[in-house]
């Protein structure tokens, strides 16, 4: 890993992905690069703040000078300027720091210099608003979730947010059997061997009316045929159980040996759910999961795991987007 691109708004809310910024390059020895976005609504907030920079009737423009340029000039100056204040305490912590100031759309800024610096990891923080009110205010995590391919630490916003930098103690990875999944296995141990954390892994069979959409992945059910109209209820679930342990142990065993304390659970209940619910028992520092990233109806209708973690859970949560 080499850089972590955090971005920033002028808000206090978005401040708060700062000290797990701070925490992440620290642990990988990265750099972090820093960067404004000024949309319609900065800029009409830097005039409201700064009116002596509007054009007056009775001003003469240096030679060459467009108002269009001044404005930009200006709120170049006012992004770099509120960014090294933002870096002050990464700088004086002894991070490399870049700093960068761009112009557009918000989620469009991010995933261009996401590619532009080829960005191995974006933190940023949420609203967890649902609703409309998330579509409002929350659009460009979202957009910005379902975009990019690199993985995304997401912060949620906080009345009382986190001053120092956070000790990642206890990774709490989310998988399901299916190669999606799986695909969050690799970033998440990294994670916990870097961090010397504790690695726990969670399985969630859901209730038996949505069986139907684990039976193939799992392979539950008769073995010759594949029909699991013969088995009853608790027959499928107890084989399933069985299956989803196996699968975990499997995963754990390697980990074990490297030395690493690896924790594994089974929960029934819907996955997300489970998931927070399992994350605050064991205070998990953060949740890793893998996220297909669809979008408009498809993703109401598959109705994603880690969008519903992501608009309810207060711990952190790492976004590794699936291929394939």
């Amino acid at each position: 890993m080499k850089t972590i691109l955090v971005p920033l708004d002028g808000s206090e809310l978005a401040a708060q992905a700062l000290p797990y910024a701070q925490a992440l390059a620290h642990l990988f020895e990265t750099r972090l690069y820093l960067m404004h976005v000024i949309g319609t609504s900065q800029r009409r907030e830097f005039f409201r703040l700064h009116p002596e920079q509007a054009w007056t009737t009775n001003e003469a423009p240096l030679e060459g000078e467009t108002s269009d340029e001044r404005l930009h000039d200006g709120l170049t100056q006012h992004g770099v300027e509120y960014l090294r204040q933002m870096a002050a305490s990464l700088v004086a912590a002894g991070l490399d720091v870049e700093l960068d100031v761009h112009f557009g759309a918000p989620a469009g800024c991010i995933l261009n210099a996401t590619e532009k610096i080829e960005g191995d990891l974006i933190v940023m923080v949420t609203h967890g608003y649902s609703g409309l009110k998330r579509w409002t205010l929350g659009s460009v995590t979202d957009e910005v979730v379902r975009s990019t391919s690199t993985p995304l630490f997401i912060v949620r916003g906080q009345e009382q947010p986190a001053t120092q930098p956070p000790a990642f103690k206890r990774v709490l990875l989310s998988l399901d059997g299916s190669d999606v999944s799986h695909q969050a296995l690799p970033v998440a141990t990294r994670l916990a061997r870097t961090a010397a954390a504790e690695l726990h892994l969670i399985q969630a069979i859901p209730p038996e009316f949505e069986f139907t959409s684990i039976l193939t992945r799992t392979g539950a059910g008769n073995a010759q045929t594949g029909d699991v109209a013969t088995s009853t209820e608790d027959e499928v679930r107890s084989e399933v159980h069985t299956r989803a342990e196996s699968y975990l142990e499997k995963i754990a065993l390697p980990l074990r040996r490297e030395g690493m304390t690896v924790r594994t659970y089974i929960k029934d209940g819907y996955p997300s759910e489970m998931i927070i619910a399992q994350a605050t028992l064991v205070h998990a520092d953060v949740i890793v999961m893998a996220t297909h990233g669809y979008s408009g109806f498809k993703r109401l209708a598959l109705g994603s795991v880690a969008d519903k973690v992501l608009r309810a859970t207060t711990t952190p949560l790492l976004l590794v987007r699936a291929s394939g």
